[in-house]
């Protein structure tokens, strides 16, 4: 039936949708890692050039569902685009790939899709996306304890604000993805509690917290 085929289509769009926006993500994280790392090695440089390039065509392919768009993608070129223009400086963000299935297919669906990104927004955890879904709050003692050691201990070197980084970038797509599934919560809580308890043991508190700016 056409109801059948039209909720086929939007899950396979949705589903290419999610995927996009993961291996962006990473790419984009790969290459800010690389940069931190390496930044004396022409080669290395270069595969932080390409991660950022392959993470802005997957953006560039799903970019039109956000709302505001053009000031998003203006946004995303200030940060990511001005770093391959450091090494060619004729870089623009490319347009989306035409080669097939993924930019025609997504486009018949990019007003529907816009209510799904909506709805991502408006159900979304705030920071500690993980420890979030795990707990089932961001105000409580174990996301408190996590929340004020990476404010105060691991926001205070540079590799910790890179594992900072690359878990903001990951994180949010795999709690979107599989947050409320059980086995989700059965490998994370186990491991995120023992974190927690071995921080109580180091001193760091686990009383109510205000995060920081940094």
């Amino acid at each position: 039936s056409s109801g059948t085929a039209t909720s086929l289509h939007m899950s396979c769009i949705k589903s290419y949708a999610e995927r996009a926006e993961s291996v962006y993500n990473l790419l984009l994280a790969l290459g800010n890692t690389v940069e931190i790392y390496y930044p004396q090695e022409s080669e290395m440089q270069e595969l932080a050039v390409k991660a950022w390039k392959d993470g802005l065509q997957y953006w560039a392919n799903i970019y039109f569902i956000y709302d505001e768009y053009e000031k998003n993608k203006q946004i995303i070129d200030d940060r990511y685009g001005a770093k391959v223009r450091k090494y060619e400086p004729s870089y623009t963000i490319p347009a989306p790939n035409t080669d097939g299935f993924p930019f025609y297919f997504l486009a018949a669906g990019s007003k529907r899709l816009k209510q799904i990104r909506k709805s991502y927004n408006a159900n979304s955890t705030e920071g500690c996306y993980i420890a979030t879904a795990v707990y089932g709050s961001y105000d409580c003692p174990q996301v408190w304890t996590l929340r004020r050691y990476r404010d105060e201990k691991l926001a205070a070197s540079w590799y910790g604000r890179v594992f900072i980084h690359t878990y903001y970038a990951v994180s949010p797509t795999l709690v979107r993805l599989f947050g409320e599934t059980t086995w989700f919560n059965k490998i994370w809580r186990p491991r995120l509690d023992g974190i927690v308890a071995k921080l109580n043991a180091n001193g760091v508190k686990d009383t109510p917290y205000q995060d920081k700016t940094w």
